[in-house]
């Protein structure tokens, strides 16, 4: 049967006209599992969803080890760090939770990091659209593509002249 979840709840087969529900599974702690004594099964967010960095990291739990959704959803966060700033891995973070992006695209999906019109870089807020996985033990989003980026523009705070949000020079963030 098809799951389907919304608004912290899943119904059993509300997708498909053909199968009749035994029972409401409720997913209480927010881990994406269902929670009733009866229900064991993974319950995925509907596909589209809006969802915190920490969500991602607790459905990213739940997949089987180099396994991805086959849906896509937004993901929100501050760019923390970009160790492969070729290919476009980055570290987002939001609220002390951290989850790895394996490759970044443009909104169009044409034009992967390294020739983006706009790079993210350490300290904006992006916001990216993205399968989200189980690769080899640690949660990440893979291919995603950036549909909105909020540079950290004037919010630079200088020790020695250099910002310590992205590592400019004072100089460099003038320009």
């Amino acid at each position: 049967h098809t799951w389907e979840f919304v608004d912290g709840k899943c119904a059993c087969g509300e997708t498909d006209p053909n199968y009749v529900p035994t029972h409401t599974c409720v997913d209480e702690d927010g881990d994406f599992t269902c929670d009733e004594a009866d229900c064991d099964k993974a319950v995925l967010p509907a596909a589209d969803s809006v969802l915190t960095v920490k969500q991602a990291l607790a459905l990213a739990a739940v997949l089987g080890e180099n396994e991805y959704t086959e849906a896509k959803y937004y993901v929100t966060g501050v760019v923390a760090s970009t160790p492969n700033a070729t290919h476009g891995n980055l570290d987002l973070t939001a609220d002390g939770e951290t989850i790895y992006i394996y490759g970044l695209w443009d909104s169009t999906g044409a034009n992967k990091y390294g020739n983006m019109a706009e790079k993210p870089v350490k300290g904006d807020t992006i916001t990216v659209y993205t399968v989200i996985g189980n690769y080899n033990g640690s949660a990440q989003m893979k291919n995603a593509w950036v549909t909105e980026l909020v540079p950290h523009g004037d919010n630079h705070t200088y020790e020695g002249g250099v910002c310590t949000v992205c590592g400019a020079s004072r100089e460099e963030a003038i320009l």
